[in-house]
């Protein structure tokens, strides 16, 4: 049966920094999404930020390689946490002025060479832990690590989350992932501070083909279409947007049509909109309950009729890698 075509692109900045994004197809992007003049520069600007952070650090290792070791020893592993069962007191609004979404960057540096790669992330609404979980996306941490530069002894690495305001914040570990849903936590060396509600609550149950969804983009440059609604982030290097949408479908690892409320595999969730470069790993929201019920992983193309869809993993998924209520602890890959 034809469907499920990944589609990828990678955008170079420079020949010496190239950042690896969350992801589309150029040949289908650019048409809509184009860059304003001095675009360029401004990407270069976040580049030398971002990457300034190796050189502020101190610990100037290969940080990066150590933690795709944990990301790979932490493959399925759960976690005694408990997620908070969504309320409507906690439910999430999708202001425009108020960002609750972080960048999860993987920032590499060899002499004149260096790689960002970077995607969003937000923060986990759960009880038993002492430290702040944030949940994104898996595949920006494969890019960089099948990146040579990781390779060298020369090679200085880290990871760290940056807050809407600029701040950074260092990885500490990354406590476990599900690599199969694209999935990754990283915990940061010190608390975040709370935005919009402290954090965000993970549906119970899979949407609906239908439900009405939001999900949150980023993009490095000004969209000409649609070029309303967009407003700065990350100290003015990035845009963001609320992007309205709805649930079309699902599809099992097979590739075959399945159905929430079944036995069937939720393996892949895809909704209306087409996400932008850079917001892989951002949430879907329930715009009915607030909650999330997916999280980015970039757009695929269905099949020829429909054509490109955004793409998500299913917010059972993240369930994987938590305590169940009743359920023995499990390790799962």
């Amino acid at each position: 049966m034809a469907g499920l075509i990944f589609v990828t692109a990678f955008k170079p900045i420079s020949r010496q920094t190239i950042r690896r994004f969350a992801h589309v197809s150029p040949g289908i992007l650019n048409p809509l999404l184009k860059s304003e003049p001095g675009g360029q520069q401004a990407v270069s600007k976040l580049d030398k930020f971002l990457l300034s952070t190796l050189e502020t650090s101190n610990v100037r290792s290969n940080r990066t390689a150590s933690l795709v070791e944990q990301y790979h020893d932490n493959r399925g592993r759960e976690l005694k946490l408990d997620l908070v069962q969504p309320e409507s007191i906690r439910r999430l609004n999708v202001d425009p002025d108020t960002c609750p979404i972080y960048l999860v960057v993987h920032a590499a540096q060899n002499g004149s060479q260096s790689k960002v790669c970077l995607s969003s992330g937000f923060k986990l609404e759960v009880q038993g832990g002492q430290e702040p979980t944030i949940l994104t996306c898996a595949h920006t941490l494969e890019e960089i690590h099948f990146s040579s530069i990781l390779d060298s002894p020369a090679t200085i690495s880290n990871t760290f989350i940056l807050r809407d305001d600029g701040t950074r914040h260092l990885v500490k570990r990354i406590p476990s992932s599900m690599p199969r849903h694209d999935l990754l936590l990283v915990s940061p060396e010190e608390e975040l501070p709370l935005q919009m509600d402290g954090a965000f609550p993970v549906s119970f149950y899979p949407a609906q083909v239908g439900t009405k969804i939001a999900a949150h983009f980023i993009v490095d440059y000004r969209p000409e279409l649609e070029a309303e609604g967009w407003v700065p982030c990350f100290n003015g290097f990035l845009l963001r947007k609320w992007v309205h949408g709805e649930i079309v479908g699902y599809r099992d690892f097979a590739g075959n049509e399945a159905k929430p409320g079944t036995y069937d595999s939720l393996a892949h969730m895809f909704f209306s909109a087409i996400p932008t470069p850079g917001s892989s790993g951002g949430p879907v929201i329930d715009l009915e309950s607030g909650s999330i019920i997916g999280v980015i992983r970039g757009s695929r193309l269905d099949n020829q009729v429909v054509g490109l869809r955004g793409w998500a993993t299913s917010c059972e998924s993240i369930y994987e890698m938590f305590r169940l209520p009743g359920i023995a602890s499990r390790d799962l890959c």
